[in-house]
């Protein structure tokens, strides 16, 4: 959505959502998410981005057997590295939505050899906490992958250093989440200009790796 545009009220807010609280405060309880909110605010809504960056030439191909939510999960991660907050709840979001329970590692369903990547030979090591949220399958195919992921996003982004890469995924927002829709909404003064040159706030729209359709709001 534009950031002209205006927003009352979302559609989720009548669809009734797996991930709302009945107010938009930071919910600090993780158990049973999905089943008692409906709403949920994380400081990582730029997270939500990769979806985009998820379908440029160039991505790496995933394991069988990844949702696309899981990916995203991954990639957040590793580019968060030792960064990463482990109380936000955008991360017990994104497990549910992968159909696992929260706290379980991510990549339980990956089956078969990894997918051959070209990365030249780098590699970047993952640290102990990222490792950790996701099974080594998944480990490993993130270890390989990410120098080509964190390159794409710099040339893209016109970004320095990591922490230049590492602030786009860090922006506070409100999270809508029903059967059909996940809804990211965030206020006009977290619009990232690099990220609006290149598309990565675009809507996403129906997304099949994910099985929902994904919207940006400003307000």
């Amino acid at each position: 959505s534009s950031p002209d545009s205006q927003h009352t009220q979302s559609p989720l807010a009548t669809r009734h959502s797996p991930l709302v609280t009945r107010n938009s405060s930071l919910v600090t309880r993780h158990s049973s998410l999905v089943t008692r909110h409906s709403s949920l605010v994380t400081r990582l809504a730029g997270v939500f981005y990769l979806l985009n960056l998820m379908a440029w030439p160039g991505m790496p191909q995933w394991p069988e057997g990844l949702s696309g939510w899981a990916v995203l999960e991954a990639v957040a991660r590793g580019l968060l590295g030792d960064t990463t907050p482990a109380d936000d709840l955008l991360w017990a979001a994104l497990a549910e939505l992968d159909g696992r329970e929260p706290g379980t590692p991510l990549g339980t369903a990956c089956m078969g050899d990894l997918p051959m990547l070209t990365n030249e030979g780098k590699t970047e090591p993952l640290p102990a906490r990222v490792q950790a949220a996701m099974t080594p399958v998944v480990a490993a195919w993130l270890t390989n992958g990410l120098p080509g992921i964190r390159a794409l996003l710099a040339q893209l982004l016109n970004a320095a250093d990591t922490a230049a890469i590492e602030s786009l995924l860090w922006a506070h927002g409100r999270l809508l989440v029903g059967p059909t829709h996940v809804e990211v909404v965030m206020p006009l003064d977290a619009i990232d200009l690099r990220a609006r040159r290149v598309g990565l706030d675009r809507d996403p729209g129906w997304l099949p790796q994910v099985g929902r359709v994904v919207l940006f709001h400003f307000v």
